[in-house]
């Protein structure tokens, strides 16, 4: 942060969707990314890689669902983050969280909050606890916390089910490597038809393809 006690900072954590990484915030391909964006407004800036991240993709545990992002891998991190700032807070003047998320990050931090699994005790004068949240503000970004999804969203949802434990599909990998398989090349070739020249000359200089 460019200036400020710590004690007076606002606190920002960042949460990435699907097919992708916490790297989406602090890309090094543009001149401001969001994180230098937001530790130039004297932002205490925190990101998380939750179980779903592109940087585990080697790892990746096929029986994790999206209720566990939502259920442990968010509310861990927003109570790591609460406990670490709040050290030397007086009860009623905790620093909260403000929680910026995209895709299934938001999804997920949605759900986390109407599961109340963002909140906390906090102390009263009178030594009796209140549950308070964690948050000082929710963003969620692409992915709303809607509560009734549409018939053609539902119907989607459930073809999408059956069709990705077909075999050929089971496993899709996001991040580009050599002497990929048959199929493989082809879901990638169809991706590519949406990338744009810069996306091309990125991924071209970084992976060396």
């Amino acid at each position: 942060p460019s200036s400020g006690s710590h004690t007076t900072r606002k606190v920002l954590l960042l949460i990435h969707g699907l097919a992708h990484s916490s790297r989406v915030f602090w890309t090094d391909t543009i001149d401001c990314n969001f994180v230098q964006y937001f530790l130039e407004q004297n932002y205490d800036v925190w990101v998380l890689d939750h179980r779903a991240s592109a940087n585990y993709i080697r790892e990746i545990n096929p029986d994790d669902r999206w209720d566990d992002i939502a259920l442990a891998d968010i509310p861990w991190a927003v109570k790591t983050i609460f406990n670490q700032v709040n050290q030397l807070s007086l009860p009623g003047e905790e620093r909260h969280v403000h929680l910026f998320s995209h895709c299934i990050g938001a999804g997920a931090a949605a759900m986390a909050v109407l599961a109340g699994k963002l909140n906390y005790e906090q102390r009263l004068k009178d030594g009796s606890f209140v549950q308070r949240s964690m948050l000082a503000s929710f963003v969620p970004h692409a992915v709303t916390p809607w509560l009734h999804a549409s018939g053609e969203n539902r119907a989607r949802a459930n073809v999408w089910a059956w069709v990705k434990e077909l075999e050929p599909i089971r496993v899709i990998e996001p991040l580009p490597y050599r002497n990929p398989e048959f199929l493989e090349t082809i879901y990638d070739r169809l991706a590519a038809l949406a990338m744009t020249a810069d996306e091309r000359q990125q991924w071209s200089s970084l992976r060396g393809f």
